[in-house]
């Protein structure tokens, strides 16, 4: 079974999902290094292209990572935005809704690798509203991250256990 970590970039989801992976004794990947390393460039590099560009090639991950098995995916903020990005994520795991407040990211994100917000960090608020309801929507867990990432990784561990998910 995989877990999958959907949420607003800056969420925490590559730190929840390292020490999650760790826990359970999972693979981790990150979507976005995983597609900057087989495409041999980077997100920017692919948005400046244009971002449905990048989509596409992040669909085409998507399916890819869907196959695997016992892996913790760390995705990008815009995975929800392709309803078959998720059904295919799915099918092997459970999604995970990491939240963390907006102005708790912005104390702490760099913006220079995030092209939606390098020219406007505030645009944050903006992206959290556009795609709330699709995190809620495919978010089988939601939990909260605006502490300790630890407490976060044992909080989907808990939640899993609770719905009856061995792990």
């Amino acid at each position: 079974m995989n877990i999958i970590l959907i949420g607003i970039m800056g969420a925490g989801k590559t730190t929840v999902g390292k020490l999650l992976s760790r826990k359970l004794g999972y693979r981790f990947i990150d979507m976005d290094d995983y597609i900057e390393e087989s495409q041999g460039e980077t997100i920017t590099q692919m948005f400046e292209r244009s971002e449905d560009y990048f989509r596409r090639i992040e669909a085409e991950a998507a399916q890819s990572l869907g196959k695997l098995e016992q892996v913790v995916i760390a995705t990008g903020g815009g995975v929800v935005k392709n309803d078959n990005n998720m059904k295919v994520l799915s099918q092997g795991g459970v999604i995970v809704y990491l939240q963390r407040q907006v102005d708790k990211i912005l104390e702490v994100l760099d913006v220079s690798g995030r092209p939606l917000l390098r020219d406007n960090p505030q645009r944050l608020h903006e992206i959290l509203r556009e795609r709330e309801e699709l995190y809620n929507r495919y978010g089988e867990i939601v939990v909260q991250n605006n502490g300790d990432a630890g407490q976060a990784a044992q909080a989907i561990i808990t939640a899993l256990e609770d719905r009856g998910i061995r792990v």
